[in-house]
């Protein structure tokens, strides 16, 4: 069996200037507003409409509207925190780490209990297309 190679394009990492990072924060605001913010309000209102009336016609809207605001979050969450460039990221490594930390706390007795506390923390690497930085991202669950 002969292996398949795959290529990657490989960006190297360049300066952005602040002309063009504060371009795409105009942009990435703009589109926050359009993709996201302003369709989720529409739905709700709909939605809210639709609960007295139960007019199913109305769910034809609410259904296209939540397709728009789906895709809204889905690019919210790769904007790069480098160059604020809107959909721009690709996640290239995702770990959920488990992480104990030792926590002391006096009692009524004023004695010193310690517990051991555990994290589930989920770490992940990712990449912007646009300027290369590469970043992680760690959040605590």
């Amino acid at each position: 069996m002969a292996k398949k190679k795959i290529d990657i394009k490989k960006i190297k990492e360049r300066n952005v200037s602040q002309k063009e990072i504060e371009e795409n924060e105009k942009e990435t605001k703009m589109k926050n507003w359009l993709l996201y913010r302003i369709p989720i309000t529409i739905d709700v209102i709909l939605a809210l409409i639709y609960i007295p009336t139960n007019n199913n016609i109305l769910l034809i809207p609410i259904a296209l509207i939540f397709i728009v605001v789906l895709y809204g979050i889905d690019c919210h969450q790769r904007i790069c925190e480098h160059c604020k460039k809107w959909n721009a990221t690709v996640t290239l490594k995702t770990e959920n780490l488990l992480r104990t930390t030792t926590v002391t706390k006096k009692n009524l007795l004023k004695k010193d209990k310690t517990k051991e506390k555990k994290n589930l923390v989920k770490k992940v690497e990712k990449k912007c297309l646009n300027c290369g930085h590469v970043y992680e991202k760690e959040t605590i669950k």
